[in-house]
């Protein structure tokens, strides 16, 4: 008996110590192999940036005395100032140009302007033959003179560009720290998902080789006793891969839908911008009225799109605080109207009552809802707006005849990048609108939630903590903007 019970000890202890080892290799090696992916990914992001802005602003304000001797005087100040606006922006901190002997024409850094660098010209040469090429440099060498004082390291993108049959390369400096600390963190994120897992795993099997080494007699219970721990740990494995594949749908949602968001509005602005650089004569005042409108009108887009991520981010990282004031709840709302439905006639019913709130969050809830409604309206359906004051709370309602949220995702497209169908699948929208409702709502103390409305549609509210200043009886106001 005590023999066997040595035995027992010694193959617990021995598959301890397998076990152990293995689910170290393991963590180990997927810590690397993920790092060294999501380094990949956003390197790869780094390079599509380099050249979309080469693309879409370098190119095509180059002339060809611009690739041929170096850039100086008043020309110098007009390149100088497109970079400032359109390209130094982000992480990007550098831009050259570059002749195929290896000479700098062009650099936001006048001072690097006409410089010939020899060991650059081999690189130079290879870009135009090859096409694009980037990599990560620490900024040593004598191109980077002047680059070393503003980062540490840098990624380094050469994008082949022709001007009137004449060749050059254009280079982007971006700074590598971002990519660096968005990698650290991810690794962090998944060096402790991997430890929790391997250590729960670790635990959980350990116990069962010590029963199986003390009860060899009883192996068919033990055996039932590890398929039941097997079945749920792979109904979990299950779980955790739908909700992977999830998150995958979203991100490519997003990615799309940013896409587009991005790419109608800047295609509307380039053309514009061309049509009144190139026939600025032929054109009669009411089309250059037109056309600056229109630019007017997509450059707002990308700024309200822009201004809805960094809502977000801001908020997921808690940097954001309400800043409560007195405000009329009915001003507020016929203000928000006036601005996103001047065309279309929306229904309001709010009372006359002041609340202390933040103006400009409860602003963007009721503009997004109002927004998300109209997308999912079809002509001649009505929007409604409603408020209801009670004791402790307001109630913000706004009802649609849109195709309704299914029940499935009636709490789920709260989340960022979330979206129910659409009246518009050409136009998807992004997916924050409601998620930044849910969070400016969360920071007043509320919360928001959607249910069914009768008769069909979608009824999203929204419920804000009230504490009255002065009041009045809600008094009914249809507001029609035509």
């Amino acid at each position: 008996m005590a023999g066997w019970a040595r035995t027992s000890r010694s193959l617990v202890g021995r598959f301890a110590l397998a076990a152990a080892v293995v689910f170290v290799a393991v963590g180990i090696a997927t810590h690397v192999l993920l790092g060294r992916i999501v380094t990949q990914q956003y390197r790869d992001f780094a390079d599509f940036h380099a050249e979309f802005v080469v693309g879409t602003v370098i190119e095509d304000h180059l002339r060809v005395e611009d690739v041929q001797e170096p850039v100086r005087g008043e020309r110098y100040d007009e390149l100088a100032d497109l970079a400032h606006e359109f390209v130094l922006l982000e992480d990007v901190f550098r831009v050259k140009i570059w002749r195929p002997d290896g000479t700098i024409v062009f650099s936001d850094e006048p001072r690097l302007v006409g410089e010939r660098f020899e060991g650059e010209r081999f690189e130079i040469r290879k870009v135009i033959a090859d096409g694009r090429h980037s990599e990560v440099t620490d900024l040593t060498g004598d191109e980077h003179t002047y680059e070393h004082d503003l980062v540490d390291r840098a990624v380094q993108t050469y994008v082949p560009i022709e001007v009137g049959g004449f060749p050059a390369v254009a280079e982007i400096y971006q700074d590598f720290a971002p990519t660096a600390a968005a990698t650290a963190d991810f690794t962090h994120v998944l060096d402790g998902v991997l430890a929790i897992g391997l250590i729960v795993l670790y635990v959980l099997l350990l116990p069962v080789a010590r029963r199986a080494g003390r009860k060899l007699g009883d192996q068919a219970d033990e055996l039932a006793s590890q398929r039941d721990e097997l079945e749920r740990l792979l109904s979990q494995e299950k779980e955790t891969v739908q909700r992977l594949e999830e998150l995958g749908d979203m991100k490519d949602t997003f990615l799309t839908a940013v896409s587009h968001e991005l790419r109608t509005p800047l295609t509307v602005l380039k053309a514009g911008a061309q049509t009144l650089d190139r026939r600025r004569d032929d054109l009669d005042p009411a089309m250059r009225t037109q056309l600056v409108e229109r630019i007017a009108e997509n450059a707002q887009r990308l700024d309200e799109l822009l201004s809805s991520l960094l809502d977000l981010d801001r908020l997921t990282r808690g940097v954001v605080e309400p800043d409560r004031r007195p405000t009329n709840l009915r001003a507020l709302v016929h203000r928000v109207l006036e601005e996103v439905s001047p065309r279309r006639p929306v229904v309001a019913e709010v009372p006359d009552v002041e609340v202390r709130v933040d103006p400009a969050q409860v602003e963007r809830i009721v503009e997004n809802l109002v927004v998300n409604a109209m997308r999912h309206t079809p002509p001649g359906g009505a929007v409604e707006v409603h408020a209801d004051v009670h004791d402790d709370h307001v109630l913000l309602r706004v009802d649609d005849e849109g195709p309704g949220v299914p029940d499935d995702i009636k709490r789920s497209i709260f989340d960022p990048f979330r979206q129910g169908p659409s009246l518009h699948p050409e136009s998807p929208g992004t997916g924050v609108g409601l998620s930044l409702v849910e969070r400016f709502a969360q920071l007043h103390g509320g919360h928001a939630w959607v249910q069914d409305r009768p008769g069909g549609g979608a009824s999203f509210q929204v419920r804000l903590p009230y504490a009255p200043l002065r009041g009045a009886a809600p008094v009914a106001e249809p507001v029609a903007h035509l």
